[in-house]
């Protein structure tokens, strides 16, 4: 992040912008990563260097903290849960392999697995009578009416990655 531009782009954010405006940002882009270490380095606060270790440190922090309620979550609620990895992608983008060579590590290591893991979940639902209740009832099955497949499931996780 540091060496695509975010040190420029958060120098022009704080020059441009009152300590009072980015108060009011604070909820938001004030907790963004590298945000309030940098803002530190822009201030004449800190160097450089120690923002940088910072922003690693805190990412760190953040990285064990997610994996931590992955695995609360996959426990509490018997979910199986799998690692997708776009290393190979972002590795294909930073050494300019191109967009053919970003595209097949996609869809090797992250579209395909994903798409598989999703299929087998929702395979496994219908299987055990959690899907189309006209169907367990065409077939003579007297089963409860389970609710819908998004209705119960707790809460629907979300990570978008631009590539």
């Amino acid at each position: 992040m540091v060496g695509a531009g975010m040190v420029e782009e958060l120098r022009e954010y704080f020059a441009a912008t009152t300590a009072q405006e980015r108060a009011a940002h604070a909820p938001g882009l004030g907790k963004a990563i590298g945000v309030p270490e940098l803002g530190e380095y822009l201030a004449g606060r800190r160097s450089f260097r120690a923002a940088v270790d910072d922003i690693k440190a805190n990412t760190r922090l953040l990285a064990t903290a997610q994996v931590s309620k992955i695995r609360r979550m996959a426990d509490a609620w018997g979910w199986p849960v799998r690692r997708l990895d776009a290393s190979a992608t972002i590795r294909a983008r930073l050494a300019g392999a191109g967009p053919a060579a970003e595209s097949a590590s996609w869809e090797r290591d992250v579209r395909g697995p994903g798409l598989a893991a999703i299929r087998a979940f929702l395979a496994d639902q219908t299987s055990h009578g959690h899907g189309d209740d006209a169907t367990a009832t065409a077939k003579g099955v007297d089963e409860p009416s389970a609710p819908p497949l998004l209705m119960r499931l707790p809460r629907m996780q979300r990570c978008d990655m631009v590539v």
